[in-house]
């Protein structure tokens, strides 16, 4: 590099270069159990290679925790369909801080996918993958009740990780609908949700974010008869339950 003239006078320069005798990447296996698999990395440079075998049709969830946190340099994260990787594009790309998710996803086809991980400059911090397998969502039905007398709450639970709550209902013309929520209680206090109403052909109406231990009383005009949809989706890792009744208004 050529520097003004003068400017080597006045100031110094400075700079340590490592150079790394890199083993082989560390590769092996992980289970769609949700069990955590820890991840070390012996040497700047490493990568790690993972695999697990999924199945047309198949629901995935996955969260990467990295040790020390978000001070942390990160890591990248590729998730690749069976024949894509090294060189094709990822069903999925997340840079890992502190942690990440990549939400439920429903696999195309029968094979072996690959999880890249790739650390950013030097760093070798521990990190811990869970792979859940994710059933079906939760399904149920509710009914509008008029205001008064308080009509009954539906219990609904969400079990697993990366299943939402789906809840239909029916109304014979426009009007306008309140969705009552109590004793909410999915992930820690104060953790959020995405509550989203929608027709039954998918056309959204609202979306919110609902927080753990709070109520909710959410009035909406319904634009004509039909069923529509109340979908509960807990973010990141979270499951719980909450009651639900809706009346008119």
């Amino acid at each position: 590099m050529r520097l003004p003239y003068g400017l080597g006078a006045q100031y110094g320069f400075g700079a340590t270069a490592r150079l790394y005798d890199v083993p082989p990447d560390p590769t092996g296996a992980i289970a769609t159990s949700g069990l955590p698999l820890p991840l070390g990395f012996s040497s700047p440079g490493q990568n790690s290679v993972l695999t697990f075998a999924g199945l047309n049709g198949q629901r995935i969830y996955l969260q990467g925790v990295q040790e020390g946190g978000a001070t942390q340099i990160a890591t990248d994260m590729k998730l690749f369909a069976p024949s894509a990787y090294p060189n094709g594009t990822p069903l999925a790309t997340r840079t890992l801080g502190a942690e990440f998710f990549v939400d439920t996803m429903t696999l195309a086809a029968n094979g072996t996918y690959t999880i890249f991980l790739d650390p950013q400059f030097n760093k070798t911090r521990t990190i811990t993958l869970n792979l859940y397998d994710v059933p079906p969502d939760v399904s149920g039905t509710l009914t509008v009740y008029p205001p008064t007398p308080p009509p009954p709450q539906t219990s609904v639970t969400i079990p697993s990780i990366g299943q939402a709550a789906n809840l239909t209902f029916s109304v014979t013309g426009s009007q306008q609908v309140t969705i009552h929520i109590r004793n909410l209680v999915i992930g820690g206090f104060n953790a959020p949700s995405t509550l989203t109403l929608s027709t039954q052909g998918g056309t959204q109406i609202h979306t919110q974010t609902i927080n753990s231990n709070a109520d909710y009383d959410i009035q909406k005009t319904l634009p004509a008869a039909g069923t529509y949809v109340i979908k509960i989706d807990p973010q990141k890792a979270a499951t719980g339950s909450l009651n639900i009744y809706l009346t008119t208004p």
